[in-house]
Parts: C-alpha cells; sequence; structure tokens
C-alpha cells in the first residue's frame, strides 16, 4: 500500500489511538502534551529530555559538561587510566623526596661565610657590645668626678684605719722604746765584754801563776841555786801577762755596722728558708747582737759565721726591715 501525506494545517485531536503509516510534516507546528515516556519506544517531550541530560551534567562547569570537553580534559587518552597509572609509578616517594631535601638542606652550624656582626646579619634592633661599654662608661661616673667626697677616714665610715697624727705618735713611741732597748742592749754589752775580760784575764793569770809555781817546785826539787831564776821567770810571766791582758782590753773597739734594708724578695725568701746577710764589720769581733728595726733579735732566730749573719726561716723579717749589727772587736 502506498503511503499518503498528511498535511494538518490546523488542529488535530483524536480521543482514540490512532496509527500514521506516513510522514507527519509538523512544519511551523508543534505536538503538544506529550506525557513522559515510560517505555523504549516512546517519545519524549523537551521538558524529559532537558531533565535527563541534567541529571547526567549534574554541576559540572561548563568547561566541562560535554563529552569532547571531558575528552579534551583527559588528553584525548582513551586509555587514561593506564597513562596515569605509567606517570605515578615514575614519581618518587615521599620518604625519598624528605630524604633529599633533609639531605640537601644544610644546617646554619655548617654555612660558611656567616657574618660575625650585626650589621653583617643585617640587624638594626639591637647594638653592638662597643656601644653597649661606652654607653656604660658614659654612665659611670669616675670617683675623681665625684662631688661632696669626704676628707677623713671618719668621713668614709672606715673604722680599721688609722689617722696620720695618731699614726705618728705610735711611731715615735716605738722608735723611744726601740732607742732605750738598743741602749740597754748596748750597755749590757759592754758590761758582759768587760766581765769576760776580766774572767779571761783572771783565768791566764791564775795559770799563769800554776805554770810559775809549777816551775818553782822543779827548781827547787834540783838545786835551790835555781830559786833566782824561777824568781825572775816568776816576775817575767806576770808581768807578759799584764801587759797581754791589758792590751786586751785597750784593743777592744766598740763597733755599730751600716743598715741594711730588707727586699721583698728576701721576706719571700724568709717565709721558708734563711736569708744571710754580710757584714764586715763583724771580722774580730767578740761580743755582739743583730738589730732588726733597732730590736734585738733572739739567739735562736739568727747564727753567725765569719762575717755573715743568718737569719732563720719562718717570716722573721719583712720588706723594708732594717738589718744592723753592733758589739766590741779585737784589734789584731
Amino acid at each position: 500500500m502506498a503511503q499518503k501525506r498528511f498535511l494538518i494545517d490546523a488542529g488535530f485531536e483524536t480521543n482514540a489511538d490512532s496509527k500514521i503509516t506516513g510522514d507527519l510534516d509538523m512544519t511551523t507546528h508543534q505536538i503538544v502534551n506529550v506525557t513522559a515516556p515510560t517505555l523504549a519506544h516512546h517519545a519524549a517531550n523537551k521538558f524529559y529530555v532537558d531533565e535527563a541530560v541534567t541529571d547526567v551534567l549534574g554541576s559540572a562547569p561548563d568547561a566541562l559538561n560535554t563529552l569532547n570537553e571531558l575528552a579534551a580534559a583527559l588528553g584525548d587518552d582513551a586509555d587514561f587510566s593506564a597513562t596515569v597509572a605509567t606517570q605515578l609509578g615514575l614519581k618518587a616517594s615521599i620518604t625519598y623526596v624528605d630524604s633529599e631535601i633533609s639531605a640537601a638542606t644544610p644546617s646554619f652550624a655548617t654555612l660558611t661565610g656567616k657574618p660575625t656582626t650585626l650589621a653583617g646579619y643585617g640587624i638594626t634592633d639591637s647594638i653592638t657590645s662597643s656601644d653597649v661599654t661606652a654607653q656604660i662608661n658614659a654612665a659611670t661616673p669616675s670617683f675623681s668626678t665625684l662631688t661632696g667626697k669626704p676628707t677623713t677616714i671618719a668621713g668614709y665610715g672606715i673604722t680599721d684605719g688609722i689617722t696620720a697624727t695618731a699614726a705618728t705618735t705610735q711611731i715615735d713611741a716605738a722608735a723611744t722604746n726601740a732607742n732605750a732597748y738598743a741602749d740597754t742592749a748596748e750597755a749590757d754589752a759592754v758590761a758582759s765584754a768587760a766581765i769576760d775580760a776580766s774572767t779571761k784575764a783572771d783565768a791566764a793569770l791564775a795559770s799563769a801563776q800554776t805554770y810559775a809555781d809549777s816551775a818553782e817546785s822543779d827548781a827547787n826539787t834540783y838545786t835551790d841555786g835555781r830559786e833566782v831564776v824561777i824568781n825572775a821567770a816568776y816576775i817575767a810571766a806576770d808581768v807578759v801577762l799584764d801587759t797581754k791582758i791589758d792590751a786586751n782590753v785597750t784593743n777592744m773597739t766598740h763597733f755599730h755596722s751600716s743598715i741594711q734594708t730588707v727586699t721583698a724578695s728576701q721576706e719571700t725568701t724568709n717565709a721558708s728558708a734563711t736569708v744571710a746577710f754580710t757584714f764586715t764589720e763583724l771580722a774580730n769581733a767578740r761580743h755582739y747582737v743583730v738589730l732588726v728595726n733597732r730590736l734585738v733579735l733572739r739567739p735562736t732566730e739568727y747564727s753567725v759565721s765569719g762575717n755573715v749573719v743568718t737569719i732563720a726561716s719562718g717570716s722573721i723579717i719583712a720588706e723594708d726591715d732594717e738589718m744592723e749589727v753592733t758589739g766590741f772587736s779585737l784589734a789584731v
């Protein structure tokens, strides 16, 4: 059967199933009131199609809401997942990257050419140590610039000092006592020397008399004629002895040495060792005393050999002490 072509110029409505086996020309017209399709061969209206497309697109941006745009975004790669998997396999692991970054990041301690000044680091909110010192010095007055300074030790609150007047008084008193002690020691030495000379003279006389008596006894044993000779010898011996005694007393000369001042090194040495002083005046000395600051030393504090005085160890002398010797010497 040949198909027929229908041209509907006006509205067309049918209440029963109609079947059009020919072309349906809807030029400048539309089919309206098409319900939503329920079967695969049902026609779909524009609203249904728009809703279906909207459901597919969702909230995709305009640049990715067509298959062509999606394909372009995937690089038109039909096997995009395999390509991505391959490229991911070429990437380094996080552990490896962290390790490389750590190895390539130097510590401050290992950096070379580090500045050594504030200016070198560009620090502007601090000052240098020399600036601090200068400011401290500028803010710290010197003693010489202070005003209202006291002029006495009492003004400074010093309680362990002594005024010049009091010191002079004490020094004068000490000097007076030292002079008196030295004069007494000197007088005692002179008296001791005289007594010693007399004692030695008496002993010599006694020895001579004993010798003379012995000689006389021996002479009487041999012959009475030798009595004259013995008497003459006795008299001669007595004369010689008296002459020597007189000579010794006459030849005893008082001496007083020059002063030797103790040095700082001698004071240091004497703290643990002996210190020697040479006095030429001690040559042929018979009686003497050793003085320190005009005070007589004890015999245990020194020893004498020839003209050398050796001070015992134990801080007996101090720097600026005055050493001297005095006594009597026998002229040779």
